[in-house]
């Protein structure tokens, strides 16, 4: 197989991004467990690349990361709803219900939520300025450290 180096950092990238957003997943369910509000959060992501790849296992690599995040991103809204709808009913049915800790979590949450887009936003992918476009043969998988 042959690769330039602007497409292997690319593809590092889509790998590193692909992890981020699993760890993302994890955490933000996490941070959800005991949450009051009804409020539903989205999982942030870094934009996908634009440039023009040189290579064709790019696009595939793209297309991967793109169903990953779909997947992630529909996993995480279901337990968003479920958490608020269960909220929602659990504030129609008791009168004790803590309304203040609901308005606290909602405002932590939206902290949180604005944290990690600014921190996808962060995460997008630049092109290292001078990268060989040349097609060369693709080092042996192990061969160079992971730059994540």
């Amino acid at each position: 197989m042959r690769i330039t180096s602007a497409d292997l950092d690319e593809l590092f990238w889509l790998h590193r991004e692909m992890q981020i957003m699993s760890e993302d997943a994890t955490r933000a369910s996490i941070d959800n467990i005991g949450r009051l509000d009804t409020g539903v959060s989205l999982l942030p992501q870094a934009p996908m690349p634009t440039r023009e790849p040189d290579t064709l296992g790019l696009l595939i690599t793209r297309i991967e990361l793109a169903a990953t995040r779909t997947a992630l991103q529909q996993a995480a809204l279901k337990w968003e709803f479920q958490r608020s709808s269960g909220n929602t009913s659990l504030g129609l049915i008791d009168d004790s219900w803590d309304y203040d800790r609901a308005r606290r979590d909602a405002w932590d949450a939206d902290s949180l939520e604005s944290q990690r887009e600014q921190a996808a936003a962060a995460r997008a992918f630049v092109a290292r300025p001078g990268a060989d476009t040349r097609l060369i043969p693709c080092p042996p998988l192990g061969s160079i450290p992971y730059p994540g």
